[in-house]
């Protein structure tokens, strides 16, 4: 009696065995108790892109399907986007916001696993705006390039522009008597296009001086400058 007794419990705990191990085995279903290694973007990481986006992760046990899941809060609830996945990699088309935190987390569906740890990185900051266009020429209609020299109506003086040390056009007068060059003009701003008068005793020319082009005219006998226009 008491043999078949043993014999009865041995065969009972082969059996327990064998039930015990097939159970472990996937095909019948076994979860995983954790989830698949997240690589990128990696916690917390900053300065991310905005479009388009990429994640990856890696390969899981004999993991054939993935799902992914993106979201704006570390509860995963406010959900952006949800794909299930052959490959060990996604990528985001839509365009997220700018300086944002955003979560992210992956598990496996087949065989299936608890869900990963849960990333969070930042996109990159709003660009700042483009650097303003530069301001205007006020002498934007006055010819760079000109004959250079304006003779006077007696033919004994040159007026000619010259840039200074500073690299601003400045108005010179040559007497082609003595060879003698005066400098008219030393403003920290250009002067062009000399024009005398018909009694060779003055001279018309333009200048940005104040930060807009007035017409201003120098008598040659005393040096002094007068402006004759107040154009806004």
């Amino acid at each position: 009696m008491k043999k078949r007794n043993i014999a009865a419990m041995v065969t009972s705990m082969v059996v327990a065995v064998f039930v015990i191990a097939s159970l472990m085995v996937w095909p019948i279903g076994m979860v995983y108790a954790d989830g698949p290694a997240l690589l990128s973007p990696s916690n917390g990481a900053l300065g991310c892109p905005v479009h388009p986006v990429s994640f990856s992760w890696s390969p899981y046990k004999e993991t054939t399907k993935y799902r992914f899941v993106l979201a704006r809060d570390a509860a995963m609830t406010q959900v952006i986007a949800e794909a299930d996945v052959s490959a060990t990699a996604y990528e985001y088309e839509g365009t997220l916001d700018t300086g944002t935190n955003y979560f992210w987390h992956v598990m496996a569906v087949e065989p299936p696993s608890d869900w990963s740890a849960t990333f969070s990185f930042q996109t990159e900051g709003t660009p700042p705006p483009p650097p303003p266009p530069p301001p205007p020429d006020p002498c934007a209609w006055v010819p760079s390039e000109g004959p250079g020299l304006e003779w006077s109506p007696n033919g004994k003086q040159i007026a000619f522009v010259k840039m200074d040390d500073n690299r601003h056009r400045q108005i010179y007068v040559l007497d082609v008597r003595n060879g003698k060059i005066r400098q008219l003009t030393d403003y920290d701003a250009d002067s062009l296009s000399p024009t005398w008068s018909p009694a060779s005793d003055r001279i018309a020319f333009l200048s940005l001086r104040g930060g807009t082009c007035q017409i201003y005219e120098i008598k040659l006998s005393s040096g002094k400058i007068s402006k004759l226009t107040n154009i806004k």
